[in-house]
This record gives structure tokens, C-alpha cells and sequence, in this order.
């Protein structure tokens, strides 16, 4: 029954992602309608309440997808179900974005030689970390000589001691809601979903969830007794949203004015997302995404949600492969 459960959150989490206005898919727009053998096999064996989640994902229809060619996105009707299990979307762009003088990347074994390889490439070392999941060190070195993030990654690729150099890629939140009120505001995504159902028989219990998104509200009725433990992966930013963490949290895990997919399940709150100057949307970089999966990862999370979009990243997809691993879906 937990393997059940545990299968049918992260397949709710990763339809969830396909409901925004906004997703994208990293290959062409698949045929609507065909779903494999494998697929349907595993669709088979969710609970009964999940067929009105998945009807409900597959009537949304102006889903933007992405050409083959990575160029300009093309709308039409997307089936999620058409789109591989596990295979979550990841959204290449024509204009990279990315912190404009920086590249990341992993030092295999201890990282002793990070500042020797800093001199030899004139960068400097801004950040450094040892990841459990990766084995390796991860560094975020500076460029100052007005160099590109492609260009300097050229150079480091060459470099046997370097793993999966590349620029530091900045991501976007997904998924905001307006409605008239903070009562509507709640009741919009269960609603935009199908959930819950009469059928519904599914607790979350013993399940361990990791959200990386911004910060939320510690308070909030809806999260009372939710929260497993927090991090914050940006300690030298002050906290300015909490809204977007907060409601997803709500969703996934909601018992008070919502009822979320799992409301038994305990959430492990990494805070990698925020607003790093006003009126813009919140981001985060590759180096802070993937510290906060590193903790949560570390902490036992049975399933990792995060809600946002942004560019192919390979030591992103690296740190992720290696999750997927380790979690039980």
C-alpha cells in the first residue's frame, strides 16, 4: 500500500506540473491519446480516485510544448499521460538564463585541487560544497574577466578533474494563482485537479515529501503538524515570499481549510526560491536547487517535489538521476 501511495503522489506532483499555462516539454509535442503499455499497466494499479485526477489533467488543452529544434514554443493540446513516467519536463531555451558571470561544476574526490584549477582558468571560488549524492565537491567559480559562462565552460570540459561543468541557470516558480479571495485562492488547485474524491482512501501516512520552492508560512492552519524539518539553502536573503511555498505545501499535505493529496505525509521545507529584487518572480540558481536537494535527499525524502521551470541544465539532470535512485517511486 505505501509502494501505491508513494507511486501515486509523484505521478499527481508530476501531472501537476503539466497543468500550468506556462509548461513546456523538452521534446515535440506528443500525439494525444496514445498511452503505453507500461504507462497503462501502472495506471492500473492506482487507486480508483486517481482516474478523476488524471481526467481532469487530460482536458487541459492549451498546454504549451516545445519543437524539436528548441526554437520558438508552439501551442496545441498536450496529453500528459502521452508524455514517458519519471521523465519530468524540462524547458530549453533559446535565451539562456543564468547568472552572467558564474559557471558550476562538480570536483570528483575531495576537492583539494579547486583552487589550483581556479588560478590555472583565472576564475575565482565564490562558493564550495561537498555533495553526498553526487560524491564530489560542487563549486560556483566567479568569472572577472568578462568571459561567457559557454566560453569558460568549453575551457573547463577539457579538464579531466572537472565533471559536468556549466552555467549557473537561473529557474522560475510555477503555478500562480489569483482568485478573489484567500478561501478561493486555497480551493483553486484541488479544484483544478479533481481532488478530492468520495473514492479517496489515500493518507500520505509514513510518506516523507520534500518541497523545494520558497519559504512558508510556519503558521498556517493548513501546515500545523506538517512540517518535518526546514532549510533554508539562501541564509543571506531575507525571506520576502511565502506564498508559493505555502500553497503547494497546502496541496500536497493540507488538513485544515483544504484537504491535500496527502494529508498525513510529513514535509521536509527546503527554501531555495525568493524574489531577488522587487516586482520580479521568484528564482533560484542551479547551485541553490541543488543544495536543497542534497538536504532533503540526505534527510530521507521518499518523494521530491518542485514546481518550476527552466533550462536543460546537465549537472542538474546528474543530481536528479541520482535522486530518483534513492527515492521510493
Amino acid at each position: 500500500m505505501r509502494k501505491a501511495i508513494a507511486r501515486f503522489i509523484c505521478l499527481t506532483v508530476f501531472l501537476s506540473l503539466m497543468i500550468s499555462d506556462q509548461a513546456q516539454a523538452a521534446s515535440a509535442c506528443p500525439s494525444s491519446g496514445h498511452i503505453s503499455k507500461q504507462q497503462r499497466q501502472m495506471l492500473d494499479k492506482l487507486p480508483s480516485g486517481m482516474q478523476t485526477i488524471l481526467q481532469a489533467v487530460r482536458r487541459q488543452t492549451q498546454t504549451t510544448c516545445q519543437a524539436p529544434d528548441f526554437g520558438s514554443p508552439q501551442a496545441g493540446p498536450i496529453d500528459p499521460l502521452s508524455i514517458p513516467l519519471g521523465s519530468a519536463p524540462i524547458s530549453p531555451a533559446t535565451n539562456v538564463n543564468a547568472v552572467p558571470d558564474e559557471v558550476v561544476a562538480m570536483i570528483n574526490g575531495d576537492g583539494a585541487n579547486i583552487d589550483v584549477i581556479a588560478t590555472q582558468n583565472g576564475l575565482s571560488v565564490r562558493s564550495r560544497r561537498r555533495s553526498a549524492l553526487l560524491g564530489g565537491v560542487i563549486v560556483r567559480f566567479g568569472i572577472n574577466d568578462g568571459r561567457s559562462p559557454a566560453a569558460v565552460t568549453t575551457i573547463l570540459q577539457a579538464n579531466g578533474a572537472i565533471d559536468t561543468p556549466g552555467p549557473n541557470h537561473l529557474y522560475q516558480l510555477q503555478g500562480t494563482v489569483s482568485q478573489p479571495s484567500e478561501f478561493e485562492k486555497a480551493r483553486y488547485a484541488p479544484r483544478k485537479i479533481g481532488w478530492p474524491t468520495k473514492e479517496s482512501r489515500l493518507t500520505g501516512k509514513n510518506i516523507v515529501i520534500g518541497v523545494i520552492d520558497t519559504a512558508i508560512d510556519p503558521d498556517h492552519p493548513d501546515l500545523k503538524g506538517a512540517v518535518l524539518e526546514s532549510f533554508d539553502a539562501l541564509p543571506d536573503q531575507p525571506v520576502s515570499n511565502r506564498s508559493h511555498g505555502t500553497a503547494v505545501a497546502g496541496l500536497l499535505a493540507g488538513r485544515s481549510m483544504i484537504l491535500g493529496v496527502a494529508p498525513q505525509a510529513r514535509l521536509l521545507i527546503a527554501r531555495a526560491f525568493d524574489v531577488p529584487v522587487k516586482n520580479a518572480k521568484a528564482s533560484a540558481t542551479t547551485y541553490q536547487i541543488l543544495e536543497a536537494l542534497d538536504w532533503a535527499i540526505s534527510k530521507g525524502a521518499h518523494i521530491i517535489n518542485m514546481s518550476f521551470t527552466g533550462p536543460r541544465n546537465r549537472l542538474m539532470s546528474k543530481a536528479l538521476s541520482a535522486a530518483a535512485k534513492k527515492i521510493s517511486c
